[in-house]
């Protein structure tokens, strides 16, 4: 009897755990409450104990990190990791590197913040802030599951996730997540990676030159399975001598990759391709496409419905600008979309190189000089395809709309789309994430202030504290205990 009561009592402290990190090492330092915090170095071992909630104190000062901090963890339990200050407040918690700001090529790049390790999986991160950090905050090094990140802001980066490791990353969801000035990109992942789903975020390169090949979001390897929704990415250019083709795109993704689903999206002011997709199985809802050299360029197998081009723009380097440009094996499928142009931009509407198709169904072009077909070895064929220039594009959107974090706030519900279309599969993950956040508009001018105001705590008026997240916890603990008591 005291053996099993023993057992159901460990049982409940053990899964209503709370640990608490503080910028120094507080009293014992076990992490155990606020008078005795952990260190931020400790996260992994803290991670080891699979408690419920570890908080990153934001009131006791900002967090250096010169160096990676190693993190495992392989437990079934979800560990919520946030930053909220000692009372309980959602303040998040300001990581800081040590990345040259501002940084160019040559300067030193600061060190990826977390390396997660082999099995890592069953945690949130939320309601943090980096600063001058190198490739990742994040940086899955080999297999990880049901990770969810949230609430993330990031300034000044080599790269906000990275994946470029020697493992999967299965069932992963970004959410309200911003990034601000990086020379990578927004997310990368690679290998056989599946079930992501990235929402609600948004990424300015702010022009960070010096790192080649700058994409937003890259998708490569034999990814599949990923759906990227109200999420916007701009700003990822190149420069080099005129004479060399400028790289730089909003969304990418490689040969390899396949089932791809793009909802209420916004690529703009990159110098190749705002989506530059060679992936098949991809389809794009209410996706837009701005000042782009090349705003959608593909070599897949890709549909669109209800899509957007307005004003392709080469900033530099070689090769024609284009509203649509196909290549090599591509069929290009467009239903219901719009072109637009008014600056006399002498702009390619369709450009069809190699043997790639472009069909175009229902759409209207509204350009004021173009050049309506390109055709190599392929083929451009229209199916209801008119101009026409109404005072506004549609009665909610403009160009105009396209300029700040409300970016990707087309419309709510997706229309005109065909049967055989579907959202992409996703993993179970979402089940552990229902409460939805609204967006956060962010200041560029913010200061490294852990005293300063919560930009994220209107989030949602139906997110918990993590407080009562503990006392459900515990309650439900309790609860076990009493049953095992029973049956004994």
């Amino acid at each position: 009897m005291k053996l099993l009561l023993t057992f159901a009592l460990l049982l409940t402290l053990a899964l209503s755990q709370t640990y608490y990190i503080a910028p120094q090492s507080v009293g014992t330092g076990d992490g155990t409450s606020i008078s005795d915090a952990a260190t931020l170095s400790n996260l992994g071992s803290l991670l080891a104990k699979n408690p419920e909630t570890i908080v990153i104190l934001s009131d006791l000062g900002n967090y250096t990190v010169t160096s990676s901090i190693e993190v495992t963890k392989k437990s079934n339990i979800m560990t919520h990791i946030v930053g909220q200050n000692s009372n309980g407040e959602r303040i998040p918690a300001i990581i800081v590197g040590s990345r040259a700001n501002p940084w160019s090529s040559g300067l030193s790049n600061g060190a990826t913040v977390f390396n997660l390790r082999t099995g890592t999986g069953n945690f949130i991160a939320d309601n943090l802030k980096f600063y001058n950090i190198g490739n990742g905050a994040f940086y899955f090094k080999a297999e990880a599951s049901n990770v969810i990140l949230r609430n993330i802001e990031v300034y000044n980066s080599m790269r906000f996730v990275e994946n470029e490791g020697e493992g999967d990353v299965v069932g992963l969801v970004i959410e309200n997540c911003y990034s601000y000035g990086y020379s990578k990109g927004f997310a990368r992942f690679a290998y056989a990676s599946k079930n992501i789903i990235i929402k609600d975020c948004y990424g300015d390169a702010e022009h960070q030159i010096g790192d080649n090949f700058c994409m937003g979001i890259h998708l490569g390897g034999t990814v599949s399975n990923v759906s990227i929704i109200r999420t916007s990415m701009i700003n990822c250019r190149q420069i080099k001598d005129s004479s060399l083709y400028w790289n730089g795109d909003g969304f990418a993704s490689e040969r390899d990759v396949t089932d791809l689903y793009f909802e209420d999206t916004y690529a703009s002011g990159h110098t190749d391709g705002g989506y530059d997709l060679k992936s098949d199985k991809t389809v794009l809802v209410r996706a837009v496409g701005e000042n782009n050299k090349r705003n959608f360029r593909t070599w897949g197998i890709i549909q669109c419905y209800d899509c957007v081009s307005i004003e392709p723009m080469k900033l530099g380097g070689i090769g024609s600008e284009a509203h649509i440009h196909s290549a090599t094996v591509s069929v290009f499928d467009i239903y219901n979309s719009s072109f637009y142009g008014d600056k006399n931009r002498s702009n390619v509407l369709f450009h069809s190189e190699d043997t790639a198709v472009i069909n175009v169904y229902d759409s209207i072009v509204c350009e004021d000089n173009y050049e309506e077909k390109r055709i190599e070895s392929g083929s451009i064929h229209f199916f209801n395809v008119v101009e026409d220039c109404p005072v506004v594009i549609t009665d909610d959107l403009t160009s105009d709309d396209y300029t700040s974090d409300d970016a990707t706030q087309i419309s709510d519900d997706p229309t005109h789309i065909s049967d055989d279309v579907t959202k992409t599969t996703v993993s179970k993950i979402t089940e552990a994430n229902d409460d939805e956040s609204e967006m956060t508009e962010v200041s560029d001018e913010e200061q490294l202030d852990s005293t300063s105001e919560d930009t994220s705590g209107e989030e949602s008026a139906n997110e918990e504290s993590v407080e009562n997240d503990d006392s459900s916890s515990a309650t439900l603990c309790a609860a076990v205990a009493m049953i095992l008591l029973s049956l004994y």
